[in-house]
């Protein structure tokens, strides 16, 4: 792995894991933990304060993974966030460079703009 994406990937790691303590649950390997979709919708609730919808608690079939995914995409989008070049399909296979993106995205749109907000 790249030195550059070690360093985002533990920085987004610990930026995740703050906001998932207060679901009782973190990623130790952002690109593995988000593969079921279950640890990023409960992310975007936290961050957006609103329900994505019906997670899939224990996914255990590729089509569940998938449908926990398109939830929080579709939530990221609805809050206005343009995702490019990135699916259900990228995080669930593990796509480090692509998870990166995404996060980015969601920190620039729920940490950065709040903080130019108030």
């Amino acid at each position: 792995m790249e030195p550059w994406v070690q360093v985002q990937k533990n920085t987004f790691e610990r930026w995740v894991n703050t906001h998932l303590m207060k679901r009782q649950c973190a990623v130790v390997d952002l690109f593995e933990d988000l593969r079921d979709g279950v640890r990023l919708c409960y992310l975007m609730e936290m961050l957006s304060r609103q329900s994505v919808g019906r997670v899939n608690k224990f996914p255990k079939h590729y089509q569940q993974k998938i449908e926990n995914h398109i939830m929080s995409l579709k939530k990221i989008q609805d809050d206005g966030v343009k995702l490019v070049n990135i699916g259900p399909e990228d995080i669930e296979t593990g796509n480090g460079k692509l998870t990166l993106g995404l996060m980015w995205s969601i920190i620039l749109k729920y940490q950065i703009s709040a903080n130019f907000d108030n």
